[in-house]
C-alpha cells in the first residue's frame, strides 16, 4: 500500500479541514487510497502530509491516546464465535439482565436494536464463528455497534453500508447523526447516498485529496463527483421503478 497525502482532521481553517463533530464522507475509484487513508487516520499507518486531531499531530499520539481518541470499523471487521452483547462490548450478560446503558444506546445507533426481536436469545445470541448465525447486513452492525461503543471523539467507518439496503443505510446514518453529536466520524464509501449530509466530502484519486467541499458545491463544479453521485441516482431511480 501506498503512502497517502492526508487532510487535516478535525481543525479548521482549510479546504480539507473538519471542525469537531462534522461528518467527513471520503469517496474515489479503486486504487485511489480510500483504505489507505482510513488506516493512516488510526495512527497505526505512516502518511505524508499533516493529520491532526485536536491539534496534535496523529502521529505524536501514545498508543493508549490513540485508543481513547479513534475507534475504526473496517472492511474486514472480525466477529467472534460469542454473543452479540459479547462481540460489541466485550462483556457478558447473565441471563435476564438488562443490557448496560452503553450497550443498548451502540446497538440502537447501528440500528441493530431493530432486529433484536429477531434473534432466538436477544443480546445473548450467539453469532457464530465469523457471525455465520447472522446476516451479511447484521454483521455489519454488528461490528458498527462495537466501533461506536466506546464514544471515542472520532469514529472511522470504512464501507459500513455495503452489506445493507438503502432504507437500512439511511436509518444506520440518522442514528449515528443522532445519537453521535460531538464525535467526527469519516465516513468511507464508494456508494454516496449519505454523502448530501456530510459537512464535508473528499474525493481521493492517486493518493491525493482531488476534490473537497460540500455537496452542493461538488455537483455545482462538475467533476469526478458530480458524475458519479449523479450515475448512481440514476441506477437507484431505475431500479426503483423496476420494482414498481
Amino acid at each position: 500500500m501506498h503512502s497517502v497525502r492526508a487532510p487535516t482532521l478535525p481543525s479548521s481553517g482549510g479546504p480539507s479541514a473538519a471542525p469537531a463533530g462534522s461528518l467527513v464522507a471520503v469517496t474515489g475509484p479503486v486504487g485511489s487510497g480510500k483504505t489507505e487513508l482510513a488506516l493512516a487516520l488510526t495512527g497505526l499507518y505512516d502518511y505524508e502530509g499533516s493529520l491532526t486531531v485536536g491539534g496534535r499531530e496523529l502521529r505524536t499520539l501514545t498508543s493508549e491516546e490513540r485508543l481513547a481518541t479513534i475507534s475504526l470499523l473496517d472492511q474486514d471487521s472480525f466477529l467472534f464465535s460469542a454473543t452479540i452483547a459479547e462481540n460489541v462490548s466485550f462483556q457478558s450478560l447473565a441471563v435476564g439482565a438488562e443490557p448496560p446503558p452503553a450497550l443498548a444506546s451502540a446497538v440502537r445507533t447501528a440500528a441493530l436494536a431493530d432486529d433484536l426481536p429477531l434473534f432466538s436469545d436477544g443480546y445473548r445470541t450467539l453469532v457464530g464463528e465469523l457471525g455465520v448465525r447472522v446476516s451479511g447486513g447484521q454483521r455489519q452492525r454488528i461490528a458498527l455497534a462495537r466501533s461506536v461503543y466506546p464514544r471515542t471523539p472520532v469514529i472511522i467507518l470504512d464501507d459500513p453500508f455495503s452489506a445493507v439496503d438503502v432504507a437500512t443505510e439511511r436509518r444506520m446514518l440518522n442514528r449515528l447523526r443522532e445519537d453521535l453529536a460531538g464525535a467526527t466520524v469519516v465516513l468511507f464509501s464508494h456508494r454516496l447516498g449519505a454523502f448530501p449530509e456530510a459537512d464535508l466530502i473528499l474525493v481521493l484519486r492517486d493518493g491525493a485529496v482531488a476534490e473537497a467541499g460540500r455537496h452542493e458545491e461538488l455537483m455545482a463544479a462538475g467533476g469526478a463527483y458530480a458524475r458519479i453521485f449523479r450515475a448512481q441516482q440514476w441506477l437507484e431511480d431505475n431500479q426503483r421503478e423496476g420494482r414498481r
